[in-house]
């Protein structure tokens, strides 16, 4: 179909056949496009063809879908199309005037002007494009109307996308940019321009550009655009110089190319990352001054701790110097006058007055009972197995004791070559297993208990503690311990911790407790040389031990009240050298055997040392060995004097009970052991039955009357 002509090309063409027609040819009748004279054709056209083609153009108006009207100089309405009157936002009317103030305003421009002029009119809502061609000479307007509301929705919607993309980039501080490297052009969205700090419009190029980069990454920025020409992935940051201030953005482009694969140029983003930067640059330093915050707050953590674990091995240190410290005050001086004043006892119940062997014997009795208290607490606050012994001997004292003390079976078990641990590490165990043993008898009401002692790697030592008594909740443990005070298993736990081990507890109520202890063999530092043990082992009951044959086998026999023992040598005193560094108890010594007819005191000495030396002066017939003495033991002098002199009886005399040690002095060549806190008689009996004759078997006269342990005299 044939595209229909506008109303001007109508117009010329009505002109050009007015003009064309022979003069006093009449015109024809049709109305023309506007209705008003009628045109005549001749030449090239034929009258025929010229009337029905001017039909179909007048025809046109009335069939357009826009508005057409044409309007006198006044106004006026002349000629409106259908769609000028029946459109509701026109509503034109021949022979009335234009309905709407902007198209009257748009006719006296277009006659001021005398030329064509299009304008935008918004009509009741609807935007049309109306153009008004003015015919001053035939006095009237073509008025042309065409809708455009679409399209000015349209454009109204990219305005207002346009508008949110930027507002969305200077959100984000992201600008657009593409670079036509063909022609070396560079287009910038406004962010761009802001970015970078130039005036928004200037002409730009790549080698601008790179003027806006900072000197110290022009290089690496243009050797990265490079690479990416090339196909690499061009994705940077770097620093600009935007009005004199250095800022950072990130950039990122992909590649352009023609339908024939020709490289276009690149379009890609650029991000302002300066806020971003300087908040990564101040965490940064925030990071490192937080690291070094923590380095210098852990090293003091570090040095606090070693603090405590110093102070926590000095605690126990300091607790077993002051337990040491008792114990040897009460065995050293309180057990000593105890015993002294016994022995004088002794020679005053010999009188002849009933009464006052009475009152002796009562006042020996209250003796025996505080030596035996005194024995006990010594035990408990410093036990000599530990501290002479190690760990192992500790324990197997431990378990002897609690089952003397208070009834509980205790089963040990030890892995053979466990090496030692340190000092303090020995004591916070050996305290931490009593605690455990104490709870299980008094909390848990255990009658039996089972101590497991095993190396771990060479490097620890674990001790488990188990029972099958009444159990506990863990979870309810006071920080104060099962026992309210005291060691306490929280002190346990802390003590622990401070030395690197830990404690670990596996109970329930009913079903008994499982207490795992895992301590390092060193805590860390040289342990304090142990002290020498100054105290006895607790009361075994009333019982004793003494040689059962010669091969030196310990057995145990109840004690009597008396021996009764005649003089082997009647005539010829036995002659007794004092060995003890006691004054008080070497003067009981002598007041005692004093009284009796068939011994002498020969001599004392002080100390193990001034034992040998007497005993090679003196050469006595007997020599009463204290077991612990200064700068020789009663076990080293007893070995040096029986190497040397082999008549010398030597019998042993200590505060201490334990097999061990009556063992170690009868193996140095001792013939009998006796406590100090025995019966005085036990002691002159054991000095006249070491002098019988070399057939007589050791104790074949003797009533048993205390605590000693003999070993059969060498025959000379």
């Amino acid at each position: 179909m044939p595209e229909k002509p506008t109303c001007e090309q109508l117009e010329r063409l009505a002109a050009e056949l007015e003009q064309d027609r022979a003069p006093g040819e009449p015109a024809s009748t049709a109305p023309g496009p506007a209705g008003g004279a009628a045109i005549a054709t001749e030449g090239s056209w034929s009258a025929d063809r010229a009337e029905a083609e001017l039909r179909n153009l007048a025809r046109f108006p009335e069939e357009n879908p826009n508005p057409v009207l044409r309007v006198s100089v006044d106004g006026t309405v002349l000629y409106c199309n259908p769609s000028a009157a029946g459109h509701p936002a026109w509503r034109c009317e021949v022979g009335r005037l234009l309905p709407h103030e902007a198209l009257r305003n748009l006719l006296a421009r277009a006659l001021a002007a005398g030329r064509f002029i299009e304008q935008d009119v918004e009509l009741c809502g609807t935007h049309f494009a109306v153009g008004a061609a003015p015919l001053p000479a035939e006095g009237y307007v073509n008025l042309y109307g065409r809708d455009i509301t679409s399209s000015r929705h349209a454009e109204e919607a990219l305005r207002q996308s346009r508008e949110d993309l930027d507002r969305a980039q200077e959100v984000g501080q992201i600008g657009w940019w593409r670079l036509d490297t063909r022609r070396n052009v560079l287009t910038w969205s406004d962010e761009s321009y802001r970015i970078f700090g130039v005036p928004r419009g200037a002409p730009l190029t790549y080698e601008a550009f790179l003027g806006c980069v900072h000197p110290d990454d022009r290089d690496t920025v243009n050797a990265r655009w490079e690479a990416g020409l090339r196909g690499e992935p061009y994705d940077i940051e770097h620093r600009i110089v935007a009005d004199g201030r250095v800022r950072w953005v990130r950039e990122k482009a992909y590649l352009e190319f023609d339908s024939a694969g020709q490289l276009l140029g690149g379009f890609g983003i650029t991000q302002d990352i300066t806020d971003r930067r300087r908040a990564e640059e101040a965490l940064r330093e925030a990071n490192e001054q937080l690291e070094n915050k923590v380095q210098q707050r852990t090293a003091e953590l570090a040095q606090r701790a070693m603090q405590l674990r110093a102070l926590a091995r000095e605690l126990t240190l300091s607790e077993q110097r002051e337990r040491r410290r008792m114990a040897k005050l009460l065995h050293d001086h309180l057990q000593q006058l105890l015993v002294g004043a016994k022995f004088r006892l002794t020679v005053l119940g010999r009188h002849e007055d009933p009464v006052v062997q009475q009152a002796t014997q009562e006042v020996e009795k209250l003796i025996d009972d505080a030596i035996i208290a005194s024995r006990s607490l010594t035990a408990e606050l410093y036990p000599p197995a530990l501290h002479e012994g190690g760990l192992g001997p500790g324990l197997e004292w431990l378990a002897r004791w609690m089952a003397d003390k208070h009834g509980l079976i205790v089963e040990l078990s030890m892995d053979a070559d466990i090496p030692p641990p340190g000092e303090e590490v020995k004591v916070l165990l050996f305290e931490s297993v009593r605690e455990l043993l104490f709870n299980a008898v008094k909390h848990a009401r255990a009658g039996s208990a089972a101590v497991n002692v095993r190396g771990v790697e060479g490097r620890e030592l674990r001790i488990t503690v188990s029972d099958t008594g009444s159990g506990f909740d863990p979870t309810a443990l006071r920080q104060a311990g099962l026992s309210g005070g005291g060691f306490g298993l929280f002190s346990v736990r802390e003590r622990l911790d401070l030395i690197g081990g830990r404690m670990e507890i596996d109970s329930a109520p009913g079903r008994g407790s499982r207490v795992m202890l895992t301590a390092p063999l060193s805590a860390g530092s040289a342990a304090a040389p142990a002290a020498a043990a100054v105290s006895p082992p607790p009361v075994m009951g009333e019982q004793a031990v003494h040689a059962r044959s010669l091969s030196g086998e310990l057995a145990t026999e109840p004690l009597g009240s008396e021996l009764a023992v005649e003089s082997p040598r009647p005539g010829a005193p036995i002659r007794v050298l004092l060995a003890d560094d006691h004054v008080v108890m070497r003067e009981g010594l002598a007041r005692l055997l004093a009284q009796e007819p068939d011994i002498e005191i020969v001599g004392q000495a002080a100390n193990g040392a001034e034992a040998v030396m007497q005993a090679a002066r003196l050469l006595p017939d007997v020599i009463l060995m204290d077991m612990s003495m200064p700068k020789l033991n009663g076990v080293e002098a007893t070995r040096a004097i029986r190497n040397e002199f082999r008549d010398i009886r030597i019998i042993g005399l200590s505060m201490f009970q334990e097999p061990d040690r009556a063992r170690a002095l009868i193996d140095a060549g001792a013939v009998d052991y006796l406590s100090k806190s025995g019966p005085p008689q036990a002691l002159i009996a054991a000095i006249r039955a070491c002098m019988a004759g070399p057939d007589r078997p050791p104790g074949q006269d003797l009533t048993p009357a205390g605590p000693r342990t003999r070993r059969p005299r060498n025959k000379t």
